[in-house]
């Protein structure tokens, strides 16, 4: 499965680079967001990094991922390790001529007959709000702009 969410960004590439990096770790992520990131390994962000994600919500899931690739200035991908998927996602940036996109690619299936349910009843429509809430907050920080209500 895909889930694929994006935005325009009015800001220069290398400012929107370093916080798609920090994704989860920065400023302007929503307190409303449930999903909380949490860094396992200390010091720079790297190929190797894991993280410890979990959504705060009754019966909601975590799970763990690691950074599998980082392109400067371009994208970060991360793999599942644990939990209820298997698969990538990834934040990337396609530079415009007056404003870039941001992209977040989630390439993945669901591990689990009850997980495969509760994604299809609540937790993908759960996912995607909060994937488009990230990202406007993301744009709202960036372009000093407060963020769209959801």
């Amino acid at each position: 499965m895909i889930s694929h969410h994006f935005i325009t960004i009015n800001a220069p590439v290398d400012t929107i680079y370093k916080e798609i990096v920090l994704w989860g770790e920065s400023d302007w992520w929503p307190d409303e967001s449930p999903m909380k990131y949490s860094r396992t390994d200390s010091g720079e962000i790297k190929v190797g990094t894991r993280f410890h994600q979990k959504v705060y919500k009754p019966f909601a899931p975590e799970w763990d991922v690691e950074v599998i690739s980082i392109t400067p200035g371009s994208e970060i991908s991360r793999k599942f390790i644990t939990g209820m998927f298997r698969g990538t996602d990834k934040v990337y940036i396609k530079p415009g001529e007056k404003s870039n996109e941001v992209h977040f690619l989630m390439d993945y299936e669901i591990i689990g007959g009850m997980n495969r349910i509760l994604w299809k009843l609540a937790y993908r429509r759960m996912h995607d709000e909060n994937i488009v809430r990230i990202l406007n907050a993301m744009k709202s920080a960036l372009e000093g702009a407060k963020a769209p209500e959801q």
